[in-house]
């Protein structure tokens, strides 16, 4: 097991090949994350693994195939993935100052482990200021995305030293692994191009600003950058 590492699971169809991953101390998992639990492959690297899940409030109100409740994120509940793994902690991907108004939902902070306990719910340190986009329209500090924000959760709040990154595909060609909702892959892309290229520039500048921590990235995306910290591996090449 590598030492002070962490692996965060985005949704993106290079998610496919977790099984690339080294053996970690622990994973993040981000939005709603429901049917990535049923495929074989992802279920038996979870399972009996510490989790942290990572959430935007915005996956209790997109919608799930199931008509699950609460979205995506209600769909996890009535599948009972917060009692099948061990998901030690939900994060939300703001720092508090840009909490939105249903940060204190009972749907979130009334959520069972398997012992039948409340899961603790946190949100991002105020120590990610200094990595955040600043004066964005909707917040006055936020990450382009969760998966970014599972970055800065990993890096600042966590402190680990080695980060590996898999889902992260920038939309670049590439959609979600579980489509969910969308019809098509091309309609999954179509939705979040914007928030893909906003991504991809954001991406090296918060790596360059950590000089002191190794990112290990497995993508289906073209991206790459030369930076001594971030190893880009490229699925598709």
């Amino acid at each position: 097991m590598i030492k002070d590492s962490i692996a965060i699971l985005c949704r993106g169809e290079s998610l496919k090949e977790i099984e690339l991953l080294p053996d970690v101390e622990e994973y993040i998992i981000v939005n709603g994350f429901s049917d990535e639990f049923e495929l074989d492959y992802i279920k038996n690297v979870l399972t009996d693994k510490k989790i942290t899940h990572l959430i935007s409030l915005g996956s209790l109100a997109h919608g799930h195939p199931s008509g699950a409740r609460n979205g995506c994120f209600g769909a996890m509940i009535a599948k009972n993935n917060f009692k099948q793994f061990n998901i030690e902690r939900i994060v939300l991907s703001y720092i508090e100052e840009c909490l939105p108004h249903n940060a204190n939902s009972p749907v979130v902070h009334n959520v069972k482990n398997k012992d039948e306990k409340n899961i603790p719910v946190s949100c991002l340190g105020d120590e990610n200021k200094t990595l955040m986009i600043k004066n964005h329209p909707r917040y006055k500090f936020t990450y382009p995305s969760c998966g970014v924000g599972a970055l800065g959760y990993s890096s600042v709040d966590l402190k680990k030293k080695n980060i590996y990154i898999i889902g992260m595909d920038f939309y670049d060609g590439s959609g979600y692994l579980e489509r969910g909702i969308y019809k098509s892959q091309e309609a999954a892309i179509k939705r979040s191009a914007d928030e893909g290229k906003q991504m991809r520039e954001f991406f090296p500048g918060f790596i360059e600003k950590q000089p002191e921590i190794n990112f290990t990235m497995y993508t289906y995306s073209d991206f790459n950058t030369q930076l001594n910290n971030l190893n880009i591996i490229n699925l598709r090449q």
